[in-house]
């Protein structure tokens, strides 16, 4: 389907289960927001939040001005089946006619990819439970049996890294966890936590500290908010927990930082 985000109009749409396959009998034409309303109802219910924020019109256009591709991964009821995974992109095109902002729309199943890569992390539990040789020969065959998976998979691991990693960014400010993630994209929470750990180079609680401090400090410098605050509008309830995390992380208190930038 090619969409176009400046008219909002779509073209050459054909989504198996409510439109004709003949494509005489397809529509040439229609409205972006129509699109999203009809093929709304073949998402399974736990993902309709997920597809409505990830083909937000103005967050689409957003995102395509910035990189070339957005994807992401949801379930969706395929007519005479069960309910698959499958991967959406919205590759971004020049139209060369009338130089507005269009994209091509695209949708792959990977229900087999996923029951693997679940397999898999299966696997590497009952590795975890069964292995004689110690913590560090167990962590080496995770690793590695890790790894060879990543590898396989990388395409759809990472898209469901730029998940968690933009939830971070949206979502610091309140509870959140990786195995709130996990559950969210069906994936093991262990496997899902060396993912992170293999593109980050840290840990998922490191990382969303790492944003949680740099959103504080910001916050130290243009507003008038108290610590206390500022520890609540990040995601932290525990004052003394917000004191000793900020001082780990820059090597001063909050007042020292607040000083020591509004000088300069």
């Amino acid at each position: 389907m090619r969409v176009d985000l400046d008219l909002d109009e779509c073209s050459s749409l054909y989504i198996s289960g409510f439109q004709s396959p003949n494509p005489e009998q397809r529509s040439t034409k229609f409205t972006y927001s129509g699109w999203r309303d009809k093929l709304l109802s073949c998402i399974a219910d736990e993902h309709k939040e997920s597809f409505l924020t990830n083909t937000d019109q103005e967050m689409l256009r957003q995102k395509l001005l910035k990189k070339s591709r957005h994807s992401y991964a949801i379930r969706m009821h395929i007519p005479n089946s069960s309910d698959k995974w499958t991967m959406h992109s919205f590759i971004r095109v020049q139209d060369q006619e009338n130089g507005h902002l269009s994209a091509i729309y695209t949708v792959q199943d990977i229900d087999e990819e996923i029951k693997l890569i679940v397999q898999q992390s299966q696997q590497d539990n009952n590795l975890a439970k069964r292995s004689p040789d110690g913590p560090e020969q167990l962590n080496m065959e995770i690793s590695s049996s890790l790894s060879k998976t990543i590898q396989s998979f990388s395409p759809f691991s990472g898209l469901i890294l730029e998940h968690v990693e933009s939830e971070i960014h949206d979502n610091y400010m309140n509870k959140i966890s990786l195995k709130l993630f996990a559950g969210k994209y069906y994936i093991n929470a262990a496997y899902l936590g060396q993912l992170f750990k293999q593109k980050h180079g840290v840990t998922f609680h490191d990382y969303l500290t790492k944003i949680r401090m740099e959103n504080a400090a910001d916050l130290l410098l243009t507003t008038n908010y108290t610590v206390n605050q500022i520890a609540e509008k990040c995601g932290i309830l525990n004052t003394s927990y917000f004191h000793r995390r900020f001082r780990k992380y820059f090597n001063c208190t909050p007042e020292e930082y607040k000083a020591a930038n509004k000088e300069m």
